[in-house]
C-alpha cells in the first residue's frame, strides 16, 4: 500500500492526474488543482447508518478518499447519527426508523 511519503514530491498537476484516474466526471481540473493547493483541505464523506443495503457502489467513494489520504490530505468519514435521529432534511414528513 502506498503512503503519503510515496507522493511527497508530487506537484499539484501530478496530484490532479492521480486523483482523476478512474474518474468519470469532475467539475474541472483547474478547480480541483486550486482546492488541492490549500494546505487545510479536509475531505468529508457521510454515510447513512439506517440504510438496509450495501453494495459495491458504496466502495467507490471510499477508494477515492483513500487516494486523497495517500496524497496527505485529511479525511473525515462520518457515520451520521444526528440526521438519522431527526429524519431526512429534504422535506419528507416521516422520521427515519
Amino acid at each position: 500500500m502506498p503512503d503519503e511519503n510515496d507522493f511527497k514530491d508530487f506537484s499539484i498537476t501530478d496530484k490532479v492526474n492521480y486523483l482523476v484516474r478512474n474518474t468519470e466526471e469532475i467539475n474541472t481540473r483547474d478547480e480541483l488543482a486550486k482546492k488541492l493547493e490549500k494546505d487545510q483541505l479536509v475531505i468529508k464523506y457521510g454515510v447513512d447508518p439506517t440504510s438496509t443495503e450495501i453494495h459495491l457502489g458504496h466502495l467507490v467513494p471510499i477508494l477515492k478518499l483513500k487516494e486523497f489520504q495517500d496524497l496527505g490530505y485529511d479525511i473525515t468519514f462520518l457515520i451520521g447519527d444526528f440526521t438519522a435521529r431527526i429524519g431526512d432534511p429534504t422535506g419528507k414528513d416521516e422520521s427515519r426508523k
